[in-house]
């Protein structure tokens, strides 16, 4: 296998794989952005927790929002300030490298955090501090269904075939924390961003795998057969709640 830091690998792969939905636009057809935006009041900011390359902050921006994007890799740093600077909204949007909530950002009309929770060394403390933040609305997404990974891309990458904890594990945390939220459960459309063997290549390619690489065979067909074994509808809930010092 490889000998890149299997960090690298794991970061790599969803940058890749967010910079590819935001160049869809899928963030703006969501209901997560669709909820952020009917919770805003006159002053029309936002705080993205967990930017990551800017899906939700860069449609935000265009819509008129000032946005606080928290984000700690450097990677996904980058990328989100290249497309920043592309869609010509970087002084609508104030990059802030760090995690939350080790990071200072002023109060907000509206706190997201988009499929990020279960990634938090302390997810109560994290919910608390998303509650003191907000001055309408907290909005957060969890996946419920479990992101499926071929077992040649979690060994390639580091990433555990069993994935993180999600809604169902995440919820009593929320609870943790104090707050009762309002769920809706959707359901979306989560394509992969390659369709055909040319697709793969060129996504390998971005990824570092050498053509020759003894790896990139096996993943060019785990990738094919991922694709083609749709659909990938996946369910997400919508968590959103008033924060408690204005309820």
């Amino acid at each position: 296998m490889s000998d890149r830091d299997p960090d690298a690998r794991r970061t790599g792969w969803m940058a890749e794989g967010l910079t590819a939905a935001y160049r869809r636009g899928e963030a703006q057809h969501s209901p997560v952005f669709q909820r952020v935006l009917e919770h805003l009041g006159p002053e029309r900011t936002v705080a993205d927790i967990g930017a990551g390359v800017g899906r939700f902050a860069v449609p935000l921006a265009r819509a008129g929002c000032r946005v606080w994007a928290v984000e700690p890799s450097e990677e996904m740093l980058e990328r989100l300030r290249q497309h920043l600077g592309e869609a010509g909204v970087e002084d609508q949007v104030v990059v802030v490298p760090g995690s939350w909530p080790s990071v200072d950002v002023p109060p907000v009309e509206v706190a997201l955090a988009g499929y990020v929770l279960q990634l938090a060394e302390d997810p109560v403390g994290f919910v608390a501090a998303l509650d003191r933040l907000a001055t309408r609305r907290v909005v957060m997404a969890l996946h419920v269904d479990p992101i499926q990974i071929p077992e040649v891309v979690a060994r390639w990458t580091g990433r555990p075939l069993v994935p993180p904890p999600q809604y169902a594990e995440l919820v009593p945390h929320i609870r943790a924390a104090g707050v009762e939220p309002e769920i809706e459960i959707v359901e979306e459309d989560h394509r992969p961003p390659w369709e055909d063997p040319d697709g793969v290549r060129r996504w390998l390619a971005r990824l570092g795998v050498p053509p020759n690489a003894p790896e990139a065979a096996e993943l060019e067909q785990a990738l094919l057969a991922h694709a083609h074994g749709g659909p990938h509808h996946r369910r997400s809930a919508i968590l959103s709640w008033t924060p408690r010092s204005r309820g």
